[in-house]
């Protein structure tokens, strides 16, 4: 089973943000959505995780409310938490869609609270309210949140966007670990360096379509990047380095 999106349109307040976009997600890999701001990255992502309806095309599998939650696990951009919640009670949310009537848990959803924790070694902290953690910590309670649903498919919207070089790597070591166990990673990332050390796949996005998709080294070329971003840039040892504007991108 792959998630797919075929031929999607999307608006957002009268204005169309994805035209005719098509994009799939296989089990056991790990594919990186990337594009300039406004390309329409975040839009397709949260239509993927069944967030936003679409104007055109299909999301698949098409299912009910409940299965998408056990089908798909969200770790949305900025997520911040409100509640004084122990980090372990905030990971247990990850298996609501599990539960039955009554929020009852089994010892089944116990052991993946567990192993979600573990991890993403985050069980020494477990009784600390989830309020009290450093930014690395809360990338981390969140993505353990997202491992607990055990869904065959992860969304992650930008997850090392506020993280720093070492929590970021930390960060796409453990969604590359999850692809390689057998799950399909879908992340957006606005670091090319990330996208090009960790995907399987790259997709390109610009201008609310798709430009390309395949092997990062296809992806990530000098054209391509030139086109989508407007931007040249250096390479060595594996590294893109920006180093100038071409123009600004439309």
């Amino acid at each position: 089973m792959t998630l797919r999106a075929d031929h999607v349109d999307i608006s957002l307040g009268g204005r169309k943000v994805v035209r005719q976009a098509s994009l799939h997600v296989a089990p056991g890999e790990l594919v990186a959505l990337i594009g300039p701001n406004g390309a329409g990255k975040s839009t397709l992502l949260k239509a993927l995780a069944g967030l936003l309806p679409v104007d055109e095309g299909h999301i698949l599998p098409d299912v009910s409310v409940k299965e998408r939650a056990r089908l798909r696990a969200w770790l949305g951009q900025d997520a911040a938490i409100h509640w004084p919640v122990t980090v372990e009670r905030l990971v247990s949310l990850g298996r609501l869609p599990h539960l039955d009537a009554f929020h009852r848990a089994a010892p089944t959803d116990r052991e993946a609270i567990q192993k979600a924790m573990a991890a993403t070694d985050c069980l020494a902290f477990a009784r600390r309210p989830a309020t009290h953690l450093s930014a690395g910590e809360r990338a981390r309670v969140l993505l353990a949140r997202a491992f607990a649903t055990q869904a065959p498919f992860i969304l992650a919207d930008e997850p090392a966007a506020a993280l720093d070089p070492y929590h970021a790597f930390q960060m796409m070591e453990l969604l590359r670990h999850e692809a390689q166990a057998g799950r399909g990673v879908l992340v957006v990332l606005h670091d090319l360096n990330l996208a090009a050390r960790f995907a399987h796949r790259v997709v390109l996005m610009a201008e609310g379509a798709i430009l390309a998709d395949g092997a990062a080294q296809t992806v990530l070329s000098d054209d391509l990047l030139g086109r989508a971003y407007g931007i040249r840039v250096a390479r060595g040892d594996g590294w893109l380095v920006p180093t100038g504007r071409l123009q600004s991108p439309d």
